[in-house]
């Protein structure tokens, strides 16, 4: 065992940068300490000095912080490496030398790259010596360690990209190694199967070429070894205007004279084609049975590669995929690419009719020509000396039968192959599952909206689309999620409706998308998917259909008040409804936080048209009842608690926006006006002020059915929003009617209130407008006194503060430290954040501008701490202090975030009148280049950037 604790780790950086301990890989969890790792590896058992670190984490964007900031990521990378490892003991693995770099230091045979580059150089050697199967041996050991481009996903960067070319370019050699050694080893099957992706990734490389027509010679597959000269050929002459290479003209040339062995000069091997064709050369061309494709794949080459790469080298590949995604037609497209690999054919059996194991036996056996006694035996003894490949489409019904078939054939690795296609795995011991999701969507460049422009083309509709209708149809493939058959029936449609109708019909119910006038196949897609839903279990059936009523992902919490059932039973029926490919995982919204599911959207318009009006009703109510039970039970403003009370949001949130929705619009009720208003300090906390100023403004139009506790929340939104864009003339009716609500309400209620009026009057902070603060102050006052909380009390201490006309910058700077003691005391964060704007006034007024930016610090802590995503006025308040103290480019920066924010929520800009001065002083002092770079690397500027300025 190691002294840190665990087995002495493994690097692995050919693919996914990870460390292997104990036969498990782990990674180190956040993007820092991942592309820490992998700048160290890329120099293992080097010294990397501390600025390429920092280049390496930052780049041009490093701070003045940065480096304690890279010592503190580094001290976690080590608690990753050595977890075992003591307090105060040195690290072994991870060692700083001399406050210059960090050198990683390694055991050479436990990093992947170093030990693929020995086994491929003994690969090398070995072939030459004239050891094929030690060259072979040596070849799959450096190949078994390849996962991928090396330190991925960092490869493109500076600092990696020459080693991962370098190792790339050794894995294209080693290729050509392994190729020699098989035919030299008298496998030129083995051969073959290597040179398919090769040629297809190169193809207008002569050595590829010339292997394949040695291999392709060597089992006797003369015409074909012709034929594929005639196509290396074409393509030479068309691409590159010459003729094929001195090497393969003269593997040519043996071919067309019978097959006689190349001069020692030319060949790379000894006697690759045999002077006498075996009898395989007497063999017709393998029968290659398919179904048509419609037109070429698209936007699946990178998927199509490396399946074609896959299924030669294993017994059972499963494609696995939600309805219409494609499986079917990118398993006929490998099985096109494969053909040639396969000297004893391609076989398709479509299974969509079998109902039960006799059936999946007799289709099987009737697709090969095979008649009497058991299928399994028949079929196992027809591939046992045969190597085919075997697609069976549509697997997911008849399950079991198919798994029983597969597993009883028995097939080795390397012989005859089966490609399956299901909608869940077969789960049987051979099996390498493949996941096919649904086309990229986003740009109107995406392979969705190729395919759907494509297939719209075939329609007839004549004219040439402009910028506006790629975005339609964009909007189109995003509708459906990307899923392949959905957009390729909604493409249909253009021979009826314009681009327009198209969308608004997919955009209401994708599920209702189906064919016209065709037979055959799926009907639509509410029939694709209603074959998966069919062989759902009860609960999984009635979850499917409950969860349409949430438009976006969800965790457990609400499925389960969806069906009003125990989180057990709902968390087996969503990994059901996930390994059937009716729930696709969503994104977790941060680290430790819960699995959220979501329905692709035309799993979400099956499942609304199962539930029915009625049920929807019922269903709705549920999510309705349980979000808003869930929002009035919030822990008040500033507590510890509203943190996690916000991220829960962030999970749920397309739960919170159904329930407005139906609250506010389709069905307005008590509940819209009361979710509208409580929520006012999330949408801010979470830089989300346009979202919250619809909301606000729908709920005032069903204020009659507001309580008066929701009523003043949404005049204090209303107030809020008016003072930030400076009207506070605007703002008067809703301030009075906030203030009213004070005589109206009691305990929960008014403690609520209370901390509305702190936020509102913290809105005025910047106008002219002490008569509303003292009005709202003494509103404070009379709150702390009816209720005798103590935090209205603190924050009444705080309102005093800042209405305080005390001029003595020192007495201001003492009570704001008093008040702020008092707020770490009880660990309130708002409170915390808004005295630290007062202390950093009070700061600046007596011309101490370290202090200033020590409070302005404590702010920006205390905002991140509440969870916030943003803080315009104190973004802009830290770029004054910043300028102030000299630092013009961190200034601009600071500014640059603040204006991208503000724009962002339609406020206003700049916030403060000084900033408009610091930008005019910056660029006549930086000169117009710094400046604009200072001005564009600030524009996704973040709180925890700005902390570091």
């Amino acid at each position: 065992m190691d002294e840190a604790g665990g087995g002495a780790p493994r690097f692995r950086d050919l693919g996914a940068v990870a460390l292997e301990r104990d036969g498990v890989d782990a990674t180190p969890g956040g993007a820092i300490l991942t592309r820490l790792l992998a700048r160290l590896l890329v120099d293992a058992g080097r010294r990397v000095e501390i600025s390429e670190l920092v280049e390496a984490v930052w780049g041009d964007r490093a701070g003045g912080r940065a480096v304690s900031t890279l010592e503190s990521h580094l001290h976690r990378l080590r608690g990753f490496l050595e977890p075992g490892r003591g307090r105060g003991r040195p690290s072994r693995w991870l060692v700083a030398e001399g406050g210059k770099g960090y050198r990683l230091v390694v055991d050479p045979d436990r990093v992947d790259s170093v030990v693929f580059t020995r086994a491929a150089r003994e690969a090398t050697e070995r072939l030459a010596a004239g050891d094929a199967p030690g060259a072979v041996g040596q070849a799959e050991r450096a190949r078994s360690l390849w996962r991928g481009r090396p330190y991925a996903p960092y490869t493109d960067e500076p600092w990696a990209e020459a080693a991962a070319a370098g190792l790339e370019e050794r894995g294209r050699q080693l290729t050509e190694t392994l190729v020699d050694g098989y035919l030299a080893a008298g496998r030129p099957e083995a051969a073959l199967a290597e040179l398919g992706p090769v040629i297809a990734e190169a193809p207008l490389r002569d050595r590829p070429w010339e292997q394949y027509l040695r291999a392709t010679g060597a089992v006797g597959r003369i015409e074909d070894a012709l034929a594929a000269y005639r196509r290396a050929d074409r393509l030479f002459r068309d691409e590159l205007g010459v003729e094929p290479g001195p090497g393969l003209q003269e593997i040519h040339r043996q071919l067309l004279g019978g097959g006689r062995t190349a001069p020692a000069a030319v060949a790379s091997v000894a006697a690759v084609v045999p002077a006498t064709p075996p009898e395989a050369a007497r063999r017709p061309a393998p029968t290659v049975v398919l179904p048509p494709r419609r037109g070429r794949l698209v936007g699946r080459d990178t998927e199509l590669a490396a399946l074609v790469d896959r299924i030669p080298r294993h017994a059972t590949t499963t494609l696995v995929g939600g309805a219409g995604c494609g499986k079917t037609t990118l398993a006929v497209a490998a099985a096109e690419r494969l053909a040639d690999r396969f000297p004893d054919g391609v076989r398709f059996v479509d299974l969509t009719s079998a109902l039960d194991a006799d059936q999946v036996g007799t289709a099987v056996t009737s697709t090969l020509g095979l008649a009497g006694g058991s299928a399994v035996e028949a079929v196992r003894s027809f591939v046992a000396t045969r190597r085919m490949l075997l697609v069976l489409d549509n697997c997911e019904h008849v399950l079991d039968a198919v798994a029983d078939l597969v597993e009883g054939l028995d097939l080795p690795d390397g012989a005859t192959a089966v490609l399956a296609t299901s909608r869940e795995p077969l789960e049987v011991a051979s099996e390498v599952r493949v996941d096919v999701v649904p086309l990229a969507v986003g740009q109107t460049s995406a392979p969705a909206v190729e395919l759907f422009l494509e297939r719209y083309a075939e329609t007839g509709s004549d004219g040439r689309l402009g910028a506006d209708d790629l975005v339609t149809a964009s909007a189109i493939c995003a509708a459906v999620d990307g899923v392949p058959l959905a957009i390729e029936l909604a493409a249909a449609r253009g021979r009826a409706f314009s681009l327009a109708e198209i969308h608004a019909q997919v955009r209401e119910d994708p599920s209702a998308l189906a064919r016209v006038g065709r037979r055959g196949g799926h009907r639509g897609v509410r029939a694709a998917v209603d074959r998966s839903v069919r062989l759902l279990p009860a609960g999984e059936r009635d979850l499917h259909a409950a969860m349409s009523a949430v438009p976006g992902p969800m965790t457990v919490a609400t499925a389960a008040a969806l069906v009003d059932a125990p989180r057990v039973e709902v968390q087996t029926a969503l990994a059901g409804l996930v390994h059937r490919s009716l729930l696709v995982p969503a994104p977790i919204t941060r680290p430790g936080g819960p699995s959220r599911f979501a329905q692709l959207a035309i799993v979400r318009g099956h499942g609304a048209h199962e539930l029915g009006d009625v049920d929807a009703e019922r269903v709705a109510e549920r999510r309705d009842e349980s979000v808003t039970r869930w929002i009035a039970a919030r822990p008040r403003v500033g507590s510890p608690a509203l943190r996690d009370f916000r991220e829960s949001l962030d999970d749920d949130l397309p739960a919170v926006r159904a329930t407005l929705q139906r609250s506010l619009v389709g069905m307005p009720s008590w509940r819209g006006p009361a979710l509208a208003g409580a929520l006012g300090n999330y949408w801010y906390y979470r830089g989300m002020l346009l979202e919250a100023a619809r909301w606000v403004r729908l709920a005032f139009g069903h204020l009659a059915l507001a309580r008066p506790v929701d009523a003043a929340h949404l005049h204090a939104a209303a107030a809020r929003g008016r003072l930030f864009a400076g009207d506070l003339d605007g703002a008067q009716p809703h301030l009075d009617a906030l203030c009213a609500a004070v005589d109206e309400l009691s305990g929960t209620d008014l403690l609520h209130v209370g901390d509305i009026l702190v936020g509102t009057l913290w809105a005025t902070i910047r106008l002219p407008a002490d008569e509303v603060r003292r009005r709202l102050a003494g509103r404070l006052g009379e709150v702390a006194q009816r209720s005798g909380d103590p935090i209205t009390t603190l924050q009444t201490r705080l309102v005093a503060l800042a209405v305080s006309p005390d001029p003595d910058p020192a007495l201001r700077l003492a009570a704001a430290e008093a008040v702020h003691t008092e707020a770490e005391r009880v660990d309130n964060r708002e409170i915390g954040w808004m005295v630290a704007i007062l202390g950093g006034h009070a700061a600046e007024a007596a011309e101490d501008l370290d202090e200033a930016l020590r409070w302005s610090r404590r702010g920006i802590g205390h905002h991140l701490a509440l969870g916030s995503r943003q803080a315009q006025p104190e973004m802009e308040q830290h770029a004054v202090l910043c300028a102030r103290r000299g630092d013009d480019a961190a200034a601009v920066r600071a500014l640059a975030g603040a204006r991208a924010q503000n724009e962002r929520n339609g406020m206003r800009w700049p916030f403060l009148a000084e900033s408009t001065t610091v930008l005019e002083g910056a660029a006549r002092r930086l000169g117009a280049a710094v400046f604009d770079r200072a001005w564009r690397s600030g524009g996704d500027l973040t709180l925890v950037d700005l902390a570091a300025l």
